[in-house]
């Protein structure tokens, strides 16, 4: 169905003033009803009597048609964007939460280490692996002398 606009939508679509489009409605340019004291333009005939006319009127015409085809574009790219983002969401929460599980593991895992060896005898154990190192280079130092 056509739609119906009144000369101020008119005056927008066209990017004119409504002046410009009851002129336009005197000199017959434009086909219009009066319909209770206000002008009625039907959209198929603003466009249509826009076709034949000269300047940056039809180019706005061409412009709007254009900018509503971009705007279905985009919709749709970000459309599908959303839906990439969701995928991205729901794998990055399940590295999430297959890294904290691992996580709990090892913290596990590290307390029943420090549960069988308490750390005086970890640190013991380290110092005397050095030390026992130590010694033995100083002994056979101390015998070749």
């Amino acid at each position: 169905m056509d739609r119906t606009l009144s000369i101020s939508e008119a005056a927008r679509m066209l990017g004119v003033s409504e002046k410009t489009i009851r002129n336009r409605i005197k000199r017959n340019e434009i086909i219009a009803e009066l319909v209770n004291g206000k002008y009625a333009i039907k959209e198929h005939d603003l466009l249509n009597s826009m076709n034949g006319k000269k300047g940056g009127n039809v180019s706005n015409l061409s412009l709007v048609e254009q900018i509503k085809s971009e705007n279905e574009y985009l919709r749709t790219e970000m459309s599908k964007a959303q839906e990439e983002l969701s995928e991205v969401r729901q794998r990055s929460d399940t590295i999430i939460i297959t890294l904290t599980q691992r996580l709990d593991e090892q913290i596990t895992m590290l307390e029943d280490m420090r549960q069988r060896h308490p750390l005086w005898q970890r640190v013991k154990a380290r110092l005397g692996s050095v030390f026992g190192q130590w010694n033995s280079s100083n002994r056979v130092e101390s015998n070749s002398l």
